[in-house]
């Protein structure tokens, strides 16, 4: 029997290539985000705005007008402010936890009915390594990251006797459009000096040498291919390695570390 997924942020980066992938290996993909992919694609595309509970409701009731199950969902969609603290406004803080943490969070529970209807239903939640390592100046993604990987947890316990199994996948630096949809304020100012200017475009430059989209693909494909799904998985050996350091460092060397890459000038 064909199993069926519904991925979001289906038009760029991870997102498409999962869309690609999942519907070349035979899966019955749909996929959502506020336009459409701006290359040649070959599954069913839904219009959503996760800043609007109106948009994706409308969205998922399309989606169940389509099929009578899902077997698989995965929240890619995302993105990120690079600026200090006391220069982000509130709304700009809002609208990214809108996308980033609330979006995903309705699109899962509006889901959940045909989720249920599975023999054997995934939800993987696309996090990142800035969930569990703090990056300065990027502070509000870090915690829309570490929010979902909170929220990937409760519903491994929660769901658990629904048999819907979650994880989170943590990429690190990847190459994609992430990186200039970033709303990233570069300018000098008296009180910071160069130092965002600086950890950003250090950041830019890691994620333009970082490693392909595909591999975050095929992360999440062996998660979708075992019997029960690792709760938390980082991709790429250098960002496994990464994370146990980050944990058995003392704290003060591991901020010192992160200072010297991230906040000083």
């Amino acid at each position: 029997m064909t199993k069926t997924a519904f991925i979001t942020g289906d038009s760029s980066g991870i997102g498409f290539d999962l869309a690609r992938q999942l519907h070349t290996i035979g899966y019955k993909v749909y996929g959502a985000s506020r336009s459409k992919p701006p290359f040649p694609f070959s599954w069913e595309h839904l219009t959503m705005d996760l800043k609007s509970t109106d948009s994706i409701q409308q969205a998922i009731q399309q989606l169940k007008q389509k099929t009578r199950q899902m077997d698989v969902l995965i929240n890619c969609a995302g993105y990120g402010i690079g600026n200090a603290i006391e220069y982000t406004t509130y709304e700009e803080a809002l609208a990214l936890y809108q996308v980033n943490v609330l979006g995903s969070f309705e699109v899962i529970k509006q889901l959940l009915p045909l989720l249920r209807k599975s023999k054997e239903a995934k939800i993987i939640n696309i996090g990142s390594i800035a969930g569990e390592i703090t990056i300065p100046f990027q502070a509000f993604y870090s915690m829309n990251k570490a929010d979902l990987s909170i929220m990937t947890q409760a519903l491994r316990y929660e769901l658990k006797p629904f048999n819907i199994d979650c994880s989170v996948v943590l990429p690190g630096d990847t190459k994609t459009n992430f990186t200039s949809n970033r709303i990233a304020f570069v300018k000098h100012d008296e009180l910071y000096g160069n130092r965002i200017k600086s950890s950003l475009e250090k950041m830019a430059k890691d994620e333009q040498m970082g490693m392909p989209v595909e591999s975050v693909t095929q992360v999440v494909i062996k998660q979708l291919k075992r019997k029960r799904m690792k709760p938390k998985v980082a991709v790429g050996s250098q960002y496994r390695f990464f994370l146990l350091l980050s944990k058995i460092l003392p704290y003060p060397l591991k901020e010192k570390i992160i200072y010297k890459m991230y906040a000083d000038e």
